[in-house]
This record gives structure tokens, C-alpha cells and sequence, in this order.
């Protein structure tokens, strides 16, 4: 049996959507840069929970150790402290 290509054989094309209108795009960018910002405000917040624990059970240099053997660097002034007051582990550069 050989299909003949005729208008019932031909798929329907699917309405196609709209495009948005530059409000529409502004508007879903705008909602992208306020999940990102949350989400940067959680980890500031769970990294300077983290280190507040490291702290409190006095184990600062057994964790930099850890983070230094986990990360391949050698020394352990590898490991940095940021703007939030975290502690990095920076591959291959020395520190300030």
C-alpha cells in the first residue's frame, strides 16, 4: 500500500506561538536576576553557617587540610579567606 502525499497525509502545522514582546522579555530576565540573587543570599548564608560550625568544633586547620588534600593543592596557604569571610581553597595561586 503506497500513501499518496495528499492534505489528509500531511501533518497539520501547529499554531505557531508568538513571540514575545520586549515587555514580556524584560520581565522574565528581571524574575532570572531576582532567583539568582536569592539563591547567592542562601549559599552567603549557608557558607557562613558552615564555617561557623568549622569554628565552633575548633577544627579550622583539619578542615583546611581536608579541602587542600580533596582539591589537589599543595601547602596549606592555599586556602584563602573571602569578602563574606569563608574560607577558599584557590588551585595554584599563592596568598596575598
Amino acid at each position: 500500500m503506497i500513501l499518496e502525499n495528499t492534505e489528509r497525509n500531511v501533518m497539520a502545522k501547529s499554531p505557531s506561538r508568538k513571540k514575545p514582546t520586549m515587555k514580556e522579555t524584560v520581565q522574565v530576565i528581571n524574575q532570572i536576576i531576582r532567583e539568582i540573587t536569592s539563591l547567592k543570599t542562601d549559599v552567603q548564608t549557608m557558607t557562613g553557617i558552615l564555617d561557623m560550625y568549622i569554628e565552633m568544633n575548633g577544627d579550622t586547620d583539619k578542615f583546611n587540610d581536608f579541602v587542600n588534600k580533596k582539591l589537589n593543592v599543595e601547602g596549606s596557604n592555599d586556602v584563602r579567606t573571602n569578602e563574606e569571610g569563608s574560607t577558599v581553597a584557590i588551585e595554584g595561586s599563592p596568598q596575598d
